[in-house]
């Protein structure tokens, strides 16, 4: 059964977005690598995956809101030299007195054209060789070269469990061609596996062993709104940009990715706890007796594992490298695999 697609943003932002006001964004969306995201009824626009600017609608007005977190910190120019808050508050005053949040209108969008020419450089910098650069080069990359699997969001929350337990998800991508829904999460190098302990709020840590569990928590209890998330931006993509997709299936598969860009399989099987020398403090194997852990991660849990090489020409192509499903426990080797 088809779950039905809802319209994810109010037509008033999506007709500023395909024919007024906001439309330089799709324009900028071919000359630069940003991308558009929805978020509850909101409009958030990328640079790199760091997230910049929200349109929303409230009073029946278009609200934007700038966000330039602390990427202002840096200076933009190859070095991540931090800025004083005096510095910081003078760079905001000096560029074009650009006015951060309030009423789109005919004036204000000015700002918020101005702020994206202004804050482009700091937030490449800022992001860059980051997992979160990977994140967006596989989101454009690979919608680049294949329609089957497409990548559809990034940096994504689920109504259903607050974020404090579970985090964001790096990127959903659904394929069309088995109705299957992944979840992906990148990981940059060894030292990204992380240090795990169990706390007493049941926090794993935000390597290897946390993101299992969250991963697996979320597929098992979030069912209905990863679907309907999923049914509302591909919504959103056929009236922006009159693609033609087909809505998800209410038992369409869920699917975790795990991602590892440049890294080593002794070191994960180490994480894991399958490694003959393994010295990690909390490894997936010892959470799994962990009375919490163990009821979403079971010895049966199976997932996608890439092992992604920066030399590979199809890292960022994920119709090239998926699927590779796996059992928890298990490593099986794949085209992508480094030998340790």
């Amino acid at each position: 059964m088809l779950m039905e697609q809802s319209r994810c943003v109010d037509s008033k932002i999506i007709d500023e977005l395909k024919e007024k006001r906001l439309k330089f964004l799709l324009d900028y969306q071919k000359e630069k690598d940003i991308f558009i995201g929805v978020r509850d009824n909101a409009l958030s626009v990328f640079i790199n995956c760091g997230e910049i600017i929200t349109f929303k609608l409230k009073n029946n007005e278009i609200y934007y809101e700038i966000n330039d977190r602390d990427y202002l910190r840096f200076n933009g120019k190859g070095k991540k030299e931090k800025l004083s808050s005096d510095e910081l508050n003078n760079l905001r005053k000096n560029e074009k007195n650009i006015t951060y949040k309030g009423v789109l209108n005919n004036e204000t969008v000015d700002d918020v054209k101005s702020f994206i020419e202004m804050i482009y450089p700091y937030v490449k910098k800022y992001n860059e060789g980051s997992e979160k650069e990977i994140q967006q080069k596989i989101l454009i990359e690979s919608n680049k070269h294949n329609k089957d699997i497409v990548v559809l969001d990034t940096e994504v929350n689920f109504k259903g469990i607050s974020n404090s337990e579970t985090g964001r998800v790096d990127a959903l991508a659904y394929d069309f061609i088995n109705h299957i829904i992944y979840l992906i999460e990148v990981k940059r190098g060894t030292a990204a596996y992380g240090k795990g302990t169990i706390s007493k709020n049941n926090k794993y840590g935000s390597g290897i062993v946390g993101h299992f569990y969250k991963y697996a928590k979320i597929i098992k209890n979030m069912r209905e709104s990863i679907i309907s998330h999923t049914n509302s931006i591909i919504s959103f993509n056929n009236e922006v940009y009159g693609c033609k997709y087909e809505g998800v299936n209410n038992d369409a598969n869920i699917q975790m990715v795990l991602y590892l860009y440049d890294g080593k399989l002794n070191s994960f099987k180490n994480h894991l706890g399958i490694s003959e020398k393994g010295n990690a403090e909390l490894n997936v194997k010892k959470a799994m007796t962990n009375e919490e852990y163990k009821k979403y991660v079971t010895p049966d849990f199976e997932y996608n594992l890439l092992f992604v090489e920066p030399n590979n020409k199809d890292k960022y192509d994920l119709a090239k490298l998926l699927p590779n499903k796996v059992k928890v426990l298990e490593v099986k080797k794949c085209h992508t695999s480094p030998e340790n």
